[in-house]
């Protein structure tokens, strides 16, 4: 002390303080350093310790003139303010530290040097011995959430001395300072340790008390089941507890909460509502925790006792909840109202079926329709709850046949895409001008097939066809349309290249709005059939249905175009692109001429356009449809003949093509007519369509 220091010294203490690292050793040599008593250069042995406090502990806590030795003050301050973190029955403490703090409580009683104090003072930091008036422990016991109604109050316990939650918490505190039981026991002589000690042995009686007196509710009993807490609270209450009566309050607490655990799920995941003999038992359940096990015992044991199979019946409903599997059988056989006895009976049949279906999964005699009615999506997940305690060995041989049946399932799923693709291809493959000769047995009958050959069929099925799952609008297309799909490929105006021009530019000429649509899905769609369909030659319906299923990705929304095309009016199509029907246009230049002369043209109104949909429709002048045809309420009548839009687009389309210049002449008047008139009529459509009022005058 009394040399200054040297230069090695400083540079050896500089470099201790400023690199060491917040270990445990290290702590203690800088708690030593800072206890040492300097006699010169105070100011520079200060620094040093301030800067390692910087370094080591908080150092965004301290200013930079932070000097003197209320840098220590600052320790303890954090210390307190933190000490929660290590309170006793906190999980940071493991059996070494544990150990090394006994220790050193225990050698500064035996030194009687006043060195006590500062572990007394850390001991009243860390130990916080739960009571009536600590807040934290406190919690509202008395009120339950009601699924349909409001908060409920439920106080079955009124008689008790002692509050169930109160001693629950008091009980947890108790359990997670069991690993300092030896420690309290030695080091009583320290006040804070012997009120611990007593609180642990006080808690510990009123439990005994409550065993005794039958007063266990089954908040408590859940309590000591959780975790290691009975197993902790037996170890401090070895001398307290009398045991031989908490092991048969256990094993009750375990069959009753079982039990109402299992009918709590059997209402929420089978029943709409409990059965009406059991309402009481299901209010009961809601509300357990707050109950004594005598309650239970007195209410509804009796019940269950003269109905064992109930217990049975909710513990198989329990493990199969999340089957569906268990969840179809039984929904197959459910009735509604339902009451125990019926609930009895139909657990029997879904039980049944199920028995059945583990046997045959057993001896792999399950056959393909015997998985209609179960279209489920995780067959692991099924033979996991089937076969809960089969042995390793037999669980193998049936998870290598759960391959088999995940296949038949998958298969099973697309099997009515499969049957479209195959009479798509039969269509297809009666009308196709190159017949195939060679025909794979690729389609199966399906009924009274195995497993195994459902299973070779889904992978045989996926090989040759992939994903058919995205192509069903196509496959019901063309088996829905059979005669337009054979016009397609055989009527020389789609497959002769010179006449399905002729018709294009006819359909594109045409006054008929919905041929000039047609024009570009028509050729795109005749396009592409032909060169995926009808000009290859192929070798199997296989290659054929192949082709099929390839159709959908030759363009962007080829179903919808596809669909266009087959909705066509093919009639009206082969009359307009007919040449030399001279009878045709004789007899329709006759039947405007009269028209021109007599005819009428007539405007059907608001309420025959809409009338049928006025009451059927709610505001229905506010709803109406937004694309109604601009000319559909537009006819020419004369005589007894009538004739709408489209009769009339058609027949002006005959007449041009098949009229002479002189002939036009005279249907000119009655064309210039039925111009102005569509004009007319489209403005009243979109008068009626914007939500104009619903009388309308008719136009004269």
């Amino acid at each position: 002390d009394s040399q200054p220091l040297n230069d090695k010294v400083n540079d050896i203490t500089t470099k201790l303080l400023a690199e060491g690292i917040t270990t445990l050793q290290n702590l203690n040599i800088w708690i030593n350093l800072f206890n040492y008593d300097i006699k010169k250069n105070q100011n520079q042995w200060l620094n040093l310790l301030t800067q390692s406090l910087r370094k080591w502990w908080f150092s965004d806590c301290f200013g930079e003139k932070f000097t003197g030795k209320c840098y220590h003050r600052k320790v303890i301050w954090n210390w307190e303010s933190n000490a929660n973190c290590f309170h006793f029955d906190n999980k940071c403490w493991d059996d070494e530290s544990c150990n090394e703090l006994k220790n050193h409580v225990i050698e500064s009683l035996s030194r009687q040097d006043g060195s006590i104090n500062g572990w007394t003072w850390l001991l009243l930091l860390i130990i916080k011995i739960p009571s009536e008036h600590d807040a934290s422990y406190w919690i509202n016991a008395n009120v339950v959430l009601n699924e349909d109604k409001e908060e409920e109050n439920i106080s079955p316990n009124k008689e008790s001395k002692h509050d169930p939650e109160l001693l629950r918490n008091q009980l947890e505190y108790c359990a997670a300072c069991v690993g300092w039981k030896k420690f309290l026991i030695e080091c009583q002589t320290i006040a804070i340790i012997d009120n611990l000690w007593q609180f642990i042995q006080e808690t510990l009686e009123t439990l005994d008390d409550i065993i005794e007196n039958d007063k266990l509710t089954f908040s408590l009993c859940d309590f000591l089941k959780k975790d290691e807490n009975e197993v902790r609270i037996r170890k401090l209450g070895e001398n307290v507890i009398d045991l031989s009566n908490l092991n048969p309050v256990m094993e009750k607490f375990v069959y009753y909460k079982t039990l109402a655990d299992n009918f709590m799920i059997v209402v929420r995941s089978y029943l709409k509502k409990p059965p009406a003999d059991l309402e009481e038992f299901y209010k009961f359940c809601r509300n357990l925790d707050h109950y004594y096990l005598s309650d239970f015992e007195t209410k509804f044991k009796p019940k269950f006792e003269k109905e064992k199979l109930l217990s049975e019946i909710f513990q198989s409903m329990a493990d199969r909840e999340k089957s569906e599997l268990f969840h179809i059988m039984w929904n197959k056989k459910q009735t509604n109202p339902i009451s125990t006895i019926n609930l009895v009976d139909i657990f029997k049949q879904a039980d049944s079926d199920w028995n059945i279906l583990i046997s045959k999964i057993k001896n792999k005699t399950l056959q393909y329709i015997d998985l209609e009615p179960y279209q489920v999506t995780n067959w692991k997940l099924e033979v996991d709850i089937l076969f809960p305690e089969t042995k390793h060995q037999e669980k193998d041989t049936i998870k290598s046949y759960l391959q088999d049946i995940e296949n038949a399932s998958y298969f099973l799923q697309t099997r009515d895409h499969l049957r479209l693709l195959k009479n798509a291809t039969m269509i297809i493959q009666n009308i196709h001008k190159n017949k195939i000769l060679k025909d794979n047995e690729v389609w199966q009958h399906f009924d009274k097939a195995s497993i195994k050959e459902a299973s070779e069929w889904y992978l045989k099925c996926r090989h040759y066809f992939g994903d058919i799952s995205n192509k069903r609008d196509v496959l019901e297309l063309i088996c829905n349309n059979e005669k337009k799909i054979q016009d397609l490929a055989t009527n020389e105006i789609f497959t002769v290249q010179s006449q399905f021009e002729f018709t294009i530019q006819r359909m594109d000429d045409s006054q008929n709005e919905k041929f000039r649509q047609l024009v570009s899905p028509l050729r795109e769609i005749n396009q592409t059939m032909k060169k995926i369909i009808w000009d290859i030659k192929f070798e199997s319906s296989c290659e054929l249905a192949k082709a099929i299923l390839t159709l959908s990705e030759q363009s962007n929304n080829f179903g919808i175009k596809l669909a266009k095309c087959l909705g066509m009016d093919f009639k009206g199509l082969f009359q307009l692109v007919k040449e030399g029907d001279q009878l045709s246009v004789v007899k329709g230049l006759g039947q405007f001429e009269k028209a021109g002369q007599t005819g009428e043209w007539v405007f059907s109104d608001y309420e025959t356009m809409f009338g049928h949909q006025l009451n059927s429709i709610p505001n229905f002048s506010t709803k109406i449809k937004s694309k109604v045809d601009k000319y559909e309420g537009l006819t020419l009548q004369f005589g007894i003949t009538s004739l709408n839009y489209d009769s009339i687009e058609n027949a002006l389309d005959r007449l041009k093509l098949g009229l002479d210049s002189e002939g036009k002449k005279k249907i000119e008047e009655i064309v210039l007519q039925y111009e102005i008139c569509k004009e007319i009529y489209a403005i009243r459509i979109d008068y009626w369509e914007r939500g104009g009022r619903d009388k309308k005058e008719k136009l004269d």
